[in-house]
């Protein structure tokens, strides 16, 4: 499994690394450098696409000045816009700037107002302008950037994440709409969002060499299951097997006329591995009086006459309030 961590845990994890490896902050950004530019050297492998690498002057900038010219030494055609988006850039960024130049490699800086390049005249567009640590939607010329972007006939790539997209909530300003995504060692909570899912049609996970015994001090509440920690639970099963010894599955569900649902969760468990699986109508569990309820209750809040709350959690009986687990269990009394 790998763990999902709120950003500011990822920064945390960053600046454990660095001081328990030990290892300078503009090495580990060499490293994952050159995760993604060998990442996406196999993305595009056969082909030879013309690249802009497009970054702001911060640490997401810096990971594309030192992709870029990782792509140069691999003999890729790699050109370089850098937003003039903060006041200031970073030590890394700055760093990676003058690498750049020393390898003569050609940038041009675009400030606000001026005309926007002409995307189209590339087959991809590397995108490190935001990082994760964005907290507010991305406004006036450097949106008119984004909108821009995506708009253009290049396939778009991001370096960690899409920029404009939270790390950890959904998004509420524009987003680059990538083709794929590589995420630093861990994915982050936003590519699980629905909401999301418009502005990142591929993603993938590489290690950076983050070091692991951070998340022995930290709290970790989410997962992302792979399919090798599948693999390890499933009991392999012997052909003669009686299904008896594969366990038994009661799904309880599907009111009249709704059976999908129910339907749906026996072909999944018998997909899944299970010996046997009874399906069994809620009719059969529930007292006629309490199904009459849950409609009576669905049908008010339709019309508006009552909350859901209300009508799902109370019943007036006798100048009694009976909440709806309270009803479900006398009913149930023998």
């Amino acid at each position: 499994m790998l763990p999902i961590l709120p950003v500011n845990k990822i920064q945390e994890w960053d600046s454990f690394t660095i001081k328990n490896e030990p290892i300078k902050s503009i090495d580990l950004m060499e490293r994952a450098s050159s995760v993604y530019a060998n990442w996406l050297s196999l993305q595009i492998e056969g082909t030879n696409p013309k690249i802009l690498v497009v970054a702001s002057k911060g640490n997401n900038g810096g990971d594309g000045l030192a992709v870029a010219r990782l792509l140069n030494d691999k003999a890729y055609d790699v050109s370089i816009v850098i937003a003039d988006i903060q006041p200031k850039s970073s030590k890394d960024f700055d760093i990676n700037l003058q690498k750049i130049e020393q390898k003569r490699i050609g940038y041009q800086t675009l400030k606000s107002g001026d005309t926007l390049p002409n995307f189209d005249d590339y087959d991809l567009i590397i995108d490190c302008l935001f990082g994760s640590g964005l907290t507010r939607p991305i406004e006036g010329y450097w949106e008119n950037l984004v909108v821009a972007i995506n708009n253009s006939k290049a396939k778009v790539f991001s370096i960690d994440m899409p920029s404009g997209m939270y790390a950890d909530r959904r998004s509420d300003g524009k987003v680059i709409v990538c083709d794929n995504c590589l995420s630093f060692e861990i994915p982050k909570l936003a590519f699980l969002m629905p909401e999301n899912s418009n502005y990142i049609k591929n993603w993938d996970v590489k290690s950076i060499g983050l070091d692991g015994k951070y998340l022995n001090k930290v709290e970790v509440k989410n997962y992302y299951i792979c399919k090798n920690d599948i693999k390890k639970i499933i009991k392999p099963k012997n052909k003669f097997d009686h299904k008896g010894k594969n366990g038994h599955a009661l799904i309880v569900g599907g009111s009249k006329g709704m059976a999908g649902a129910a339907v749906l969760s026996s072909k999944a468990a018998m997909r899944s591995g299970v010996g046997l699986v009874t399906d069994k109508n809620y009719a059969e569990f529930i007292p006629k009086s309490v199904q009459d309820l849950v409609t009576q209750a669905e049908k008010d809040v339709v019309e508006g006459k009552v909350t859901v709350p209300t009508a799902i959690g109370e019943e007036k009986e006798a100048g009694k309030d009976k909440t709806g687990l309270e009803i479900l269990r006398d009913s149930l009394q023998p």
